[in-house]
């Protein structure tokens, strides 16, 4: 049976477009990554690479492995940064449903090897204006590549100009986030913050961002030696006692509550809790109220008037007044 001259040129047709199709792509990702090699410049929000989807990945990875480290390959680390960035942010964007920044920050995407790649190029880079570079639109990621490529940075030899990731920046879980964020967060953010806080990391952060580290350290319970920790800093006085002192009151948290009230706890951090504790919503107040029988009273003594007998039955008291 003769096939017809139109569908057999259909077919003909149909059957290169496929084979551009599969042998194309790669082509143009080879010259695309030799012209990299070479010097030539991309866009740092949409890079050529990017546009030609995840089949890009491996091959880029697998340059800047081969040559990543080389000295003269600033532009290759600098568009492997971009490229990987904007892959895994399209990623999100699939995964969200969404290219609004607030719906990509909670995108829930497993870790991948392009991530830390990311974080290398940078650590790899001796030009502090292409570092510079790489850190562009960083903080539009998920929220994994977002706190690990934190942790990788904050570990590097250079001085990085970042904001610690919160682990619900647009405000999306008031009470508390979801386990994954929370696990991410604990994992990658916390290891960073916890000596920054105890003033034992060469790393600075202004009061704004010490207040956000120690207020996620204690919502996110990443770990009970954490409370510690804030009380310890809280009786320091130092630049970040303030900020402690409100992180351990962020919340009714039976836990924190029961070990600021502890006997081993330093007067002054009891006083001052105390003090704060007064002037705060009545669910904390009853909570605290209901531990009151573990405080040292000698810690608080001086607040109870001459004439009272019963010095720990009157602060209780003073916690349950509206």
């Amino acid at each position: 049976m003769r096939v017809p001259r139109r569908l057999l040129l259909l077919g003909i047709a149909l059957a290169l477009a496929v084979a551009v199709y599969i042998f194309w792509t790669p082509i143009q990702i080879r010259y695309r990554i030799w012209r990299t090699k070479a010097g030539d410049t991309t866009s740092a929000a949409r890079p050529h690479l990017c546009d030609l989807g995840d089949s890009a990945r491996e091959p880029l990875m697998k340059a800047f492995e081969e040559d990543g480290a080389d000295p003269a390959m600033g532009n290759l680390r600098l568009v492997t940064a971009h490229t990987l960035r904007c892959l895994r942010h399209d990623r999100a964007v699939a995964k969200a449903g969404s290219d609004a920044a607030r719906e990509i920050a909670y995108a829930d995407l497993p870790l991948d090897d392009s991530v830390e790649a990311i974080a290398h190029a940078f650590l790899r880079e001796p030009d502090a204006r292409k570092r510079d570079q790489m850190k562009l639109f960083v903080d539009e990621l998920d929220f994994r590549a977002r706190f690990r490529i934190y942790a990788l940075l904050m570990a590097g030899p250079y001085p990085v100009a970042l904001v610690v990731p919160t682990v619900d920046p647009y405000d999306r879980y008031p009470a508390m986030a979801p386990e994954p964020l929370r696990r991410a967060w604990c994992g990658d953010v916390a290891p960073v913050v916890r000596p920054i806080l105890a003033g034992k990391s060469k790393l600075e952060l202004d009061g704004d961002q010490i207040a956000a580290a120690a207020t996620d350290l204690m919502g996110n319970r990443c770990d009970p030696a954490d409370i510690d920790l804030l009380i310890q800093v809280t009786a320091d006085n130092g630049p970040a006692s303030t900020s402690a002192l409100l992180a351990l009151m962020a919340n009714a948290d039976r836990a924190r509550i029961e070990r600021l009230f502890a006997h081993r706890t330093p007067c002054p951090v009891v006083d001052r809790f105390y003090s704060a504790l007064l002037q705060r919503e009545e669910p904390l107040r009853v909570e605290a109220a209901a531990l009151f029988d573990q405080v040292d009273i000698a810690c608080l003594d001086r607040r109870c008037p001459a004439a009272v007998k019963d010095c720990r039955d009157y602060l209780h008291q003073r916690l349950l007044k509206p």
